[in-house]
């Protein structure tokens, strides 16, 4: 079921996000809330913080900018990857920091 919210709150969209097969964005926070619940993302404009974040913590494979000419074939590729054998996944990440 889809349930339409005129002003969503931020819970909403992280709620949309965790639970998205694929992040498709422009926001720095978008691509942190999607690798914080292990969703493949994208990014599709060359914004300096979030370049940096990325190529500092991204997976290389879905790394660089999203473009009408590659959004194919960078979503099939970011699709291909499965939860839990990111290298960034949250169980991951907290066997390594904790």
């Amino acid at each position: 079921a889809f349930v339409l919210v005129e002003r969503p709150s931020i819970h909403d969209i992280m709620y949309l996000i965790a639970h998205a097969s694929l992040y498709l964005g422009g926001s720095l926070h978008g691509v942190i809330t999607a690798m914080s619940y292990e969703v493949p993302y994208l990014y599709l404009w060359n914004r300096a913080k979030l370049e940096a974040y990325v190529e500092t913590w991204g997976v290389p494979e879905l790394m660089g900018i999203t473009t009408p000419q590659n959004i194919l074939k960078k979503s099939k590729q970011a699709l291909a990857a499965q939860a839990g054998s990111l290298p960034w996944s949250t169980s991951t990440l907290f066997q390594i920091y904790w």
